[in-house]
């Protein structure tokens, strides 16, 4: 298998990506409604890409754009899976303002086992959300999304929650495969996006395009000639799952026509791209030295790939700001010059200053994760054999992390035994990216400090928590 060398060059070069270094100054113009694509790949581990460390899959185009791009190294999804991290995304808040925690419900796994009594799970995003594609229409832009939607059924759908154009896609099994040659089916998401953009540009109409994929999500499917090219390939240190690797070749296939057709357009110029994934990836494609997967709230099953493009105003380079999928909603609004209603809460910040060059960094509030329940199927790198996730809050503020467990906070004596009953983790993610240290009981003035900011927000925010049996 050849790369297409002809088409990495087209998004590398011809799409005006070549001048980026001399387009980007001190004081870039900025149009005043640019396009947004937003691309979000479903499953895929931080370690997936080239441009993040593979040595095995191949994502030429990927990475040739992440190379003139604003790379977050810090980046992570709201929620470890599927339908709580595309909530986050959409209403631009954390888990308790909407209620998503789980994909299906908050009790998975033998329920002998479980300690507590699970918050129940909010299974639709709420209508009474002020998603970014109803910010991003009444700011004047044309919304349309293609792929997977995952936040509802036909009364909550991404029609009915700001999306002027949609072409929810359901992922297809293996026999459909065999029918479409379409690994899951992303060629033709992408030719719906397609689509959708020139007709805005065709209207001038500047154009809010989110892109979801099934992909890099299991059932893996792939077309032969990738599966024997990988099955020939050499083993990395990291990867080597063939079948995995020729998936992930056919996304960066699909992305790459998809970026082609914002050169042909005539919009590169005009247009934002974000890339980013859902959540991290499962067990079978290593994401050392990160510690856990998919599911855990360890940085193994929420850090991401992630970065942002333009190439006239936003320059290339390299941000160790600690960021979160819940800034998208503010930082594309604020390009877009608009604004959400005074009562409702965005969790994220504004990542524009920093995007344009302005600040090396932006002060932020603390991000949290929480997760009221129980999720089945343990991953290696977890904390125990049973569950991915029992009941906790988690907290980043600058290094540290900070880890709360309800089952031995609620049950073990709380504050009063925090020093023994393992309620608590703490770790310094610049020191120990691989959270192998826990520091809660050698440093136990720090853990109590961020506790105690922990318990604040817990308070002031009526966050669910799940209840004694």
């Amino acid at each position: 298998m050849k790369t297409d060398i002809k088409l990495v060059k087209a998004v590398a070069g011809t799409m005006g990506f070549g001048a980026l270094a001399c387009a980007c100054s001190a004081a870039p113009q900025v149009p005043e409604k640019p396009n947004v694509l937003l691309i979000f790949v479903d499953d895929m581990g931080y370690k997936d890409t080239g441009f993040t460390g593979s040595d095995y899959y191949e994502t030429p185009v990927i990475d040739s754009l992440s190379r003139l791009s604003m790379v977050f190294n810090q980046e992570y999804a709201c929620a470890g899976n599927s339908a709580p991290s595309r909530a986050c995304l959409i209403s631009g808040q954390f888990t308790p303002r909407h209620g998503v925690f789980a994909v299906f419900h908050t009790k998975r796994g033998p329920l002998d086992q479980m300690r507590l009594e699970p918050f129940p799970n909010e299974n639709q995003l709420p209508l009474d959300r002020y998603t970014i594609a109803e910010a991003m229409r009444d700011a004047g832009y044309r919304t349309g999304m293609v792929g997977k939607w995952h936040l509802g059924g036909a009364d909550h759908s991404p029609e009915i929650q700001g999306f002027e154009y949609a072409r929810e896609d359901k992922t297809q099994n293996t026999a459909q495969f065999k029918e479409t040659n379409d690994p899951k089916n992303m060629f033709s998401e992408v030719a719906w996006a397609k689509d959708f953009m020139e007709e805005a540009v065709k209207d001038g109409v500047p154009f809010f395009t989110y892109v979801s994929f099934h992909a890099v999500h299991t059932q893996w499917q792939a077309r032969k000639e990738y599966i024997d090219y990988f099955k020939k390939k050499a083993p990395g240190a990291l990867h080597d799952q063939p079948v995995y690797a020729a998936m992930i070749k056919h996304m960066d296939d699909a992305i790459g026509s998809l970026l082609k057709k914002v050169r042909d357009l005539g919009v590169s110029d005009n247009t934002i791209i974000i890339f980013t994934s859902d959540n991290g990836g499962v067990p079978s494609t290593s994401q050392a030295p990160l510690r856990g997967f998919k599911g855990c709230l360890y940085e193994g099953g929420i850090r991401e790939p992630f970065y942002v493009h333009n190439p006239k105003f936003i320059p290339a380079g390299q941000t160790d700001q600690i960021a979160a999928h819940v800034d998208i909603y503010p930082t594309i609004l604020d390009f877009a010059g608009g604004s959400v209603p005074k009562d409702y809460i965005l969790d994220g910040v504004s990542l524009k200053p920093l995007l344009l060059g302005q600040k090396k960094s932006i002060d932020r509030a603390p991000l949290y994760w929480h997760f009221p329940g129980y999720l089945d199927k343990p991953c290696p790198g977890g904390r125990d054999q049973i569950f991915r996730q029992r009941p906790s809050t988690v907290m980043r503020k600058g290094d540290w992390k900070l880890t709360l467990y309800y089952e031995e906070w609620l049950l073990d004596g709380g504050w009063d035994k925090r020093d023994t009953n393992g309620a608590v983790e703490l770790y310094n993610i610049a020191d120990d990216i691989s959270e192998t240290h826990d520091l809660a009981s050698e440093m136990p003035a720090k853990r109590d400090e961020l506790l105690k900011e922990m318990l604040k927000w817990i308070e002031d925010n009526n966050v669910q928590l799940p209840t004694v049996k």
